[in-house]
């Protein structure tokens, strides 16, 4: 991702399929910072810029 972004990453396809399998996708140019961590059993996605 980026003005400098050669590679065409991600694209919109790509972002649509993820969407429509129910994956949780982070972006660093849009939610910030990201980290993923355990709680219960469970991946959790923190985002710096919460989406909503």
């Amino acid at each position: 991702m980026g003005a400098e972004n050669r590679y065409g990453h991600p694209t919109a396809t790509l972002l649509s399929t993820l969407s429509t399998l129910g994956v949780t996708v982070g972006r660093t140019d849009t939610d910030g910072d990201l980290a993923v961590s355990m709680d219960d059993g469970k991946l959790v996605l923190w985002r710096a810029r919460p989406s909503g």
